[in-house]
């Protein structure tokens, strides 16, 4: 239940749009602020736009001290004796009310004193549906990173209630809200780890606020408490952090996102918490800022050292031996585990050696494991890697204004922007063959995928054959937007065509290469890379080249040969065509008949003639333009003396054909 509390809370800034702000100023503008100036009476919302049904918090002072004064929720229009959602203050002067939530709609708040029904107070505020937040709910409980995402929204929630706390500027809140702000981006980075495709681009811009708020609004601390507040802010965050450099298990669901099993993010664990930094300021903050009621934390910190050191000994150094051992165990028969593993101990070597850098254990091993990944790396890297460049680039895929070379290519050409026209290439570089990588015993499918901000908008696929992986090419060239007069693959027609279509504004457009075993189901990821593609111009350009693309991919494929000429029943085929609705967005062409006889279906049992058929290629001009053939089959029904109309019996396989070689045939 909380956790559905606090998704809903979630929509409060991740939705608030231009409109919204912008009546609300109106509706400030329209009912200014009435108020008691000899008694100073203030009456306000905690927040001034609130979720439908969300809990409501009115915040007064300068009241009189009366039983009966009150303070009622309502609409800007009602009259003042009109009495809303209300309650007694209760004799007090200052402090808060919480009202149940609201239907969607403009209200204010109103003050008044005892039973006299003169408005005191007031202030407006709006409610809006939460019509974004209910659409993402499926999304966020599907998606893989639920728990973070649910951890994410309960902490800007908290950043909210405190940012809007009368006691903002005290050391307690200040402590509390930087804490959130340390801990907030954590959980969005997890989000990203576990769901890259989950759009959290809300959720940033609510923290990004929050933020700014907090930067905007230090003023109201002293630099004493300012200094120790971002002390126990550290402390706070990253004794939390150094739990997971101790973790040698993965924790329910994998959600460690830290543990040694994870290499790579465990030392950039390492990296963050930069340990060594870290117990200074802990050790000079201690002594400075008496009273700061983080004992534990900065014991936690202190004695990380010692707990590092017994768990380095005991767990991790093991398991870097290990992997070193794997490393070498595999290095003629599989190149690429060895790789693995040696990176895996040079990364967990890395971590510790941040962490504890005077260990004598550590430095010892460290040196160890960098004589055995020199060794290692030295022979495999020769047979892998096709130059510099390809061992830096290793995993990506590189965009290139002009057609690389490989083995020599030309710097100055890779570009991460380009203009909708410019001409596109581009070169994966693997971390292995394609054959390694794929555990290839066969013939595999290559795929290459665009995305357009995030959303895949089209692919292409190929075979690779058994020969050409026998080659143990560890590197693709690639054609993403060619120069026309010298394009070769068939790729570029759809990848044209789509980013032709996308709005004319700048986008990030992914580029993967994954591979596909034949009659296998796990998809290899070979290589991937992003640059920005700006169509403000230059769409109709892409458009243009997208046929040009297609058109000499199609120069020498031609519709099948006539195998018989019979032009009343090729105008009946046409005429059936026409009834059925086939022309609907494209127009019949031309029809070639594919058989030289018909072929007689009868009852199995009677022996009578039921129908016949016979096959034909007919051509299509799609209403985009484009050029196809249908291979298709046609039917006669018999009635018993003579056949009856055309009508079309099937539907084969499709083809695509260039408009000029319609009427042309090998």
């Amino acid at each position: 239940m909380n956790k559905i509390f606090f998704l809903l809370c979630f929509l409060f800034s991740a939705n608030l749009s231009y409109s919204s702000g912008h009546l609300l100023n109106k509706i400030k503008d329209n009912h200014a602020l009435i108020g008691n100036e000899d008694l100073n009476v203030s009456v306000k919302t905690a927040k001034d736009i609130y979720n439908e049904l969300e809990e409501i918090t009115v915040v007064f002072s300068g009241f009189p001290g009366g039983e009966n004064d009150w303070i009622t929720l309502i609409n800007p229009s009602s009259a003042a004796r009109d009495y809303g959602n209300w309650k007694y203050t209760k004799g007090v002067t200052d402090g808060t009310l919480t009202f149940k939530g609201l239907q969607v709609g403009d209200y204010e708040v109103r003050a008044f004193f005892g039973t006299d029904f003169t408005i005191q107070a007031r202030y407006p505020f709006k409610v809006i549906k939460s019509t974004n937040l209910e659409s993402q709910q499926g999304t966020i409980d599907r998606s893989p990173a639920k728990n973070f995402l649910y951890s994410l929204i309960e902490r800007l929630d908290k950043l909210e209630d405190l940012k809007n706390s009368p006691d903002w500027g005290s050391e307690e809140i200040m402590l509390q809200y930087s804490g959130f702000l340390e801990t907030a981006p954590i959980h969005l980075r997890n989000v990203k780890t576990y769901d890259p495709n989950f759009d959290v681009s809300d959720l940033q811009t609510r923290l990004d606020g929050y933020q700014t708020y907090y930067d905007n609004n230090l003023g109201t601390v002293n630099d004493y408490n300012l200094a120790k507040a971002e002390f126990e802010k550290l402390i706070l965050s990253k004794s939390w952090q150094l739990s997971n450099l101790l973790d040698d298990k993965l924790g329910s669901g994998a959600e460690w996102v830290h543990s040694y099993y994870n290499t790579s993010n465990y030392l950039k664990a390492a990296t963050e918490i930069d340990y060594p930094n870290l117990l200074k300021i802990t050790t000079e903050g201690d002594a400075k800022f008496k009273g700061h009621n983080l004992d534990s934390k900065v014991q936690t910190v202190k004695a990380f050292e010692r707990n590092y050191a017994a768990y380095y000994n005991e767990t991790l150094q093991v398991v870097i031996n290990g992997l070193i051992e794997g490393a070498f165990e595999n290095k003629t028969g599989n190149e690429r585990e060895a790789i693995k593993y040696i990176e895996q101990a040079k990364q967990l070597s890395e971590a510790a050696i941040l962490i504890l850098p005077e260990d004598s254990n550590v430095n010892s091993l460290h040196k160890q494991m960098m004589t055995a990944y020199e060794s290692l790396t030295e022979n495999i890297y020769k047979n892998i890697f096709t130059s510099d460049f390809h061992k830096n680039n290793i995993g990506k895929v590189v965009f290139f204004s002009k057609r690389p070379k490989i083995k020599s290519e030309n710097i100055s050409t890779v570009k991460d922007l380009y203009k909708a026209g410019d001409f596109i290439y581009a070169m994966a570089y693997l971390e292995g063959s394609f054959k390694d990588l794929a555990s290839a015993r066969n013939a595999i499918k290559v795929t290459t995928s665009i995305y357009v901000d995030g959303t895949e908008k089209t692919s292409h696929e190929f075979s690779m054959s058994w020969e050409s992986l026998k080659e143990n090419k560890t590197y693709l060239y690639m054609e993403i937007i060619p120069d026309p007069a010298t394009n070769t693959h068939s790729g570029p027609a759809k990848f044209s065509k789509t980013l032709a279509n996308i709005s004319p504004r700048n986008h990030e457009i992914k580029v993967t290469l994954t591979g596909l075993g034949i009659g296998l189901s796990n998809i290899i990821p070979f290589a991937e890379g992003t640059f920005t593609l700006d169509c403000s111009t230059g769409r109709d350009q892409l458009a243009n080249y997208a046929i040009k693309y297609r058109e000499k991919n199609l120069a020498g494929v031609y519709m099948p040969g006539a195998k018989m000429n019979n032009p009343d029943l090729t105008q009946s085929m046409k005429q059936a065509l026409i009834n059925e609705g086939w022309e609907d967005n494209k127009k019949v062409q031309r029809i070639v008949i594919t058989d030289n006889n018909w072929k007689i279906y009868k009852h199995t049992i009677t022996g009578k003639t039921i129908y016949r058929t016979i096959p034909a290629a007919v051509a299509f001009k799609t209403s985009e333009g484009e050029c196809k053939y249908w291979n298709l089959t046609f039917k006669q029904v018999y009635n018993g003396t003579s056949y009856e109309n055309t009508i079309v019996g099937g539907v084969g396989s499709i083809e695509d054909l260039s408009c000029n070689n319609v009427n042309k045939q090998i």
